[in-house]
């Protein structure tokens, strides 16, 4: 499924009663060299509030992962995209940074990889769950969308339309001492029965859309970087999915010094000229007038994006300071006249 630990993981969790939401963000980097795994996190939003010192519970509940991305049966191992010079995708990083999903060797190269290249599995999942709170017989509904982005290994594919995950024994507890929650349960992964609503789902679903498991019926949702519309083009009513425009909405990462270029399902962010950075940081491009080079010395250009001030020949110092070289032939008369 997921060699190497490289992977990401979004939830979004809904709290309709309290009106509260909240996004979570993961990205796994892989095992380091004491085989620890390392996971960046971003939480945003909102949550219920709990009385203090109420503990809470989460009745045993189980959750099925549809594959969306690329159909079952198709490889989904990493490629590598080339780097264009100030011009990049939102999730991109440099290929030293990444681990390759068969082996967990790191792999060197000077090439940046995109995250939507690399991790090109997609699995997702809608769960209605419900907590309670010690002592009070209410139910609290709230929802789970999960979306998880992997690489796989092209020797050992995972050639599987849904996952189905039981999730039972759970345990929360708050240590107000070291202000640490704790979490435990116990999990089961299973593949999932012949029932696969999505088996007629995936033909009902349009394009740039996939077909989503909602217990024993299915539901169509847009790609990622696509939204609902209602269209009426083919004489009967029926909602579309459409390119979100980030640059458009603004929901994107741009530098303010940067061009936002909308693609399809996605966006890509470019340094203006004068500028030079990936897109999502731009640097104001040295000029030899920001030098202020000495009278006797000269700009000079050392790097593609570098510029550097040089004392021309005859002079020596640091471009900036500029004085007379003196020979020990004309250092041994100056102090004999002296």
């Amino acid at each position: 499924g997921r060699p190497g630990g490289v992977f990401n993981h979004t939830a979004e969790i809904s709290f309709p009663l309290t009106g509260n939401d909240v996004v979570v963000r993961q990205r796994y980097l892989g095992l380091d060299v004491f085989d620890q795994l390392k996971m960046e996190a971003e939480i945003q939003g909102s949550l219920p509030t709990i009385p203090v010192g109420t503990k809470i519970q989460i009745p045993d509940y189980e959750e099925q992962y549809t594959r969306t991305e690329p159909e079952p049966g198709n490889h989904c191992s990493a490629t590598e995209l080339s780097r264009a010079q100030g011009h990049s995708s939102p999730h991109s990083f440099m290929a030293e940074s990444v681990t390759d999903v068969c082996n967990r060797q790191p792999r060197t190269s000077d090439r940046l990889v995109s995250e939507a290249a690399l991790l090109r599995c997609v699995m997702v999942a809608k769960s209605s769950l419900i907590y309670r709170l010690d002592g009070v017989p209410v139910d609290n509904p709230f929802t789970v969308e999960q979306t998880v982005r992997f690489g796989e290994c092209p020797h050992a594919p995972l050639n599987v339309s849904t996952v189905r995950l039981k999730v039972a024994r759970n345990f929360i507890s708050y240590e107000g001492r070291e202000n640490i929650i704790r979490y435990a349960m116990t999990d089961k992964v299973t593949l999932s029965s012949d029932f696969d609503p999505c088996k007629e789902g995936r033909s009902k679903c349009g394009e740039h859309s996939f077909c989503r498991v909602e217990g024993n019926s299915f539901s169509c949702a847009c790609n990622q970087g696509f939204q609902h519309l209602y269209s009426e083009s083919d004489g009967v009513g029926s909602e579309i999915c459409v390119d979100i425009n980030e640059c458009q909405t603004g929901a994107h990462d741009c530098d303010v010094n940067a061009l936002c270029i909308n693609e399809e399902g996605s966006y890509a962010c470019q340094c203006v000229s004068g500028f030079v950075g990936n897109g999502q940081s731009c640097e104001k491009l040295e000029t030899c007038e920001d030098l202020n080079c000495h009278p006797d010395a000269e700009c000079v250009q050392v790097t593609e994006t570098a510029l550097q001030c040089q004392c021309l020949a005859g002079f020596t110092g640091d471009g900036v300071n500029c004085v007379p070289s003196i020979g020990r032939g004309e250092l041994y008369h100056l102090r004999h006249w002296c």
